[in-house]
């Protein structure tokens, strides 16, 4: 019963809140990191890596501190399946096991972009996505290329 309550509680904290700010599905998105961060770009594998753990450190020896848009909001649901490849189910089943095995703790899933910024200024690891149009609005934060390109 108590395995029982604490996977329920698990989940209930991976799913997010829901989006308090609607994101039209033509708006770019783009990836941000903590302002102090010597990172300008990484690529869609690097990206990949951080958020499904495999990478714990950035270059400078700070603790990764990944955070997204809950899938209820389009940028959220935009980068599981545009950049991750990966449904948002088996993104949260990937990290139940991780985190129940004892490999690190699982993304940060925030319900707006407000938030996300926050969180990565606040983090000196911190890295997440937000909404291009959003980006002026924030302080303490990059944003970094990914690949090629800026936006996805």
């Amino acid at each position: 019963m108590r395995k029982t309550a604490v996977i329920g509680l698990l989940l209930g904290i991976m799913l997010g809140m829901g989006s308090i700010v609607s994101v039209p599905a033509s708006e770019p998105a783009v990836v941000i990191v903590n302002g102090a961060l010597e990172v300008d770009s990484l690529s869609v594998h690097q990206l990949r890596s951080i958020y499904l753990g495999k990478v714990q450190m950035w270059p400078e020896k700070l603790k990764v501190s990944p955070c997204y848009i809950s899938t209820n909001n389009e940028v959220g649901r935009r980068f599981f399946k545009s950049v991750l490849s990966i449904t948002s189910e088996k993104f949260k089943k990937h990290w139940l096991k991780r985190v129940f095995s004892g490999y690190g703790s699982a993304p940060k899933a925030l319900s707006s972009p407000r938030k996300v910024g926050n969180f990565v200024a606040e983090h000196p690891g911190g890295i997440g996505m937000i909404p291009q149009s959003w980006v002026d609005s924030l302080t303490g934060i990059k944003v970094i290329a990914l690949g090629s390109k800026n936006t996805f």
